[in-house]
């Protein structure tokens, strides 16, 4: 349905759906994209640490 927005209510411990204001819902999908982009950030930080880590395991452990 056009125009009809709704989030879910973290305060209610059964987490009810809310109606909300498009700006409302605007708000809360750029947060939405900020922890997306975070945890991928993690993700990729992490990857990058294993690879150094092993590169340097295999360093320090000679390759045949």
């Amino acid at each position: 349905m056009r125009g009809y927005y709704s989030a879910i209510d973290t305060v209610d411990p059964d987490r009810r759906l809310i109606s909300i204001t498009r700006s409302q819902y605007e708000e809360l999908r750029k947060d939405d994209q900020r922890v997306a982009f975070a945890a991928f950030g993690l993700f990729a930080a992490g990857g990058d640490g294993l690879t150094l880590l092993f590169g340097k395991l295999d360093s320090w452990v000679g390759s045949p």
